[in-house]
């Protein structure tokens, strides 16, 4: 029995390719920014992993058989432009089990008008700015993306990313940026100073823990809605090649931190 397909109106945003091992052709996906299921065409929807209708989809696939091809390939939706697509699901064996994918059946593809899309695609792209008396201007180049700014963070100017529902939260860091600074140069002198010390022998100087922790300055920090946040520091002096993330919430402090580069 052929397998069923659908004809949907998509919103395209941006493509990628992947090849798994053992895979014979490289697999390309355009990732909708939204979709219409001309089943019922009066309702546009969000691409949503958690979905369990099996007509709904987060990416639509098709296979690249020549390596050479993927950068033509990926550019075959343009982002931002309106597609009729025929779909049709496919599927696979896996490790856990049998799972379906939506590809694009070939040459399928007509670009075409769509008001619900064109309505959603024009209040989409237009810019978020906020005024707020003690984060300042914060910006969004869409209505989806996160804001981001600058504060004073500790008398030290700081880029900060967050959500529309995390701004209390980001002011609460903020107005205590004194004592988070502290713990986080204090958790990273405990966690590289035992390894700077030889850094330091080598170049003659006697450098404490406490001068140590100084030496790493915050550069951006994001607050998430859950109070989950992100900060990123740099060294001149030590690590200086290296970004180190900081991960933690407000409620438990500090959870891990990583390096990078």
């Amino acid at each position: 029995m052929p397998n069923e397909q659908r004809e949907y109106i998509i919103l395209g945003d941006f493509s990628s390719h992947h090849k798994d091992s053992g895979d014979e052709f490289f697999r390309a996906a355009l990732h909708p920014l939204r979709y219409v299921d001309l089943a019922n065409p009066t309702i546009i929807k969000k691409p949503d992993i958690s979905s369990k209708n099996s007509h709904d989809f987060t990416s639509l696939y098709w296979y690249v058989c020549d390596e050479k091809n993927i950068e033509a390939s990926l550019n075959r939706f343009k982002k931002h432009s309106i597609y009729k697509v025929l779909v049709e699901e496919k599927i696979f064996e896996g490790p856990y089990g049998k799972y379906s994918l939506s590809f694009i059946v070939d040459n399928s593809e007509i670009e075409v008008k769509n008001k619900l899309l064109e309505d959603f695609l024009d209040e989409y792209k237009t810019p978020t700015i906020i005024e707020d008396a003690v984060l300042g201007t914060l910006t969004a180049e869409n209505s989806e993306a996160c804001l981001s700014g600058n504060i004073k963070w500790n008398n030290i100017d700081v880029e900060i990313g967050l959500e529309i529902e995390s701004i209390e939260k980001t002011k609460e860091m903020s107005a205590g940026s004194k004592s988070w600074d502290k713990k986080f140069k204090d958790a990273l002198a405990e966690e590289y100073f035992e390894d700077a010390k030889e850094y330091f022998e080598e170049d003659e100087k006697n450098t404490s823990k406490e001068e140590f922790a100084e030496y790493f300055i915050l550069e951006s920090i994001f607050v998430h809605k859950s109070g989950e946040f992100y900060a990123s520091f740099n060294s001149e002096v030590y690590l200086a090649d290296h970004t180190i993330y900081i991960n933690g919430n407000l409620d438990e402090g500090i959870i891990d931190i990583t390096l990078e580069g």
